[in-house]
């Protein structure tokens, strides 16, 4: 059964990803044309990205850290913004798609192990139960033995007092 789910999950996750890239699309031209999205978060995200890049590439170059990283114009921030939302939808999906195939394969995992333990402590019980029958066969086969020894214990006590009395004891 799991092996039947297998190629259909494989198939969801690449739909996943064939999804998330015209999804960006619609959320980079939303962005640019909604002036809610464009103030609240193409803005802002753009220009935070901006003087990062800028303070990395300044001490990359083992140069000093800029006093102050002025913004983007507001026409390149709204473009970096949109572009930068719709990677973030994209790797999000990708993140989500990754996370849902690891969970998978470890609930997998864990059912194969806890099938394995079973089989394990199931195999175990029943070499110490076939241990209990062999303790048990040995012991009754000792006292079979103790009885064969008595019994011609005794015979050859009844045969020699028989000899004794053909020799003429009696």
């Amino acid at each position: 059964m799991v092996v039947a789910a297998f190629p259909i999950v494989k198939l969801g996750a690449l739909a996943a990803r064939q999804i998330s890239k015209p999804l960006a699309k619609q959320i980079q031209v939303k962005a640019k044309t909604s002036p809610v999205l464009r103030t609240y978060l193409c803005l802002p995200l753009a220009n935070f990205y901006h003087r990062l890049e800028v303070t990395f590439k300044m001490r990359s170059l083992n140069l000093k850290k800029p006093a102050k990283i002025s913004n983007l114009s507001e026409t390149a921030a709204i473009e970096l913004g949109a572009e930068l939302l719709g990677e973030l939808v994209i790797f999000t999906i990708a993140a989500f798609t990754v996370t849902f195939e690891y969970r998978r394969q470890s609930k997998i995992k864990q059912i194969e192990a806890a099938s394995a333990e079973t089989r394990w402590s199931n195999l175990v019980c029943r070499l110490r139960d076939l241990e209990m029958q062999l303790d048990k066969m040995n012991a009754q086969l000792r006292h079979f033995e103790r009885t064969l020894h008595a019994t011609q214990s005794k015979d050859k006590q009844l045969t020699s007092n028989d000899s004794g009395k053909k020799n003429g004891n009696c």
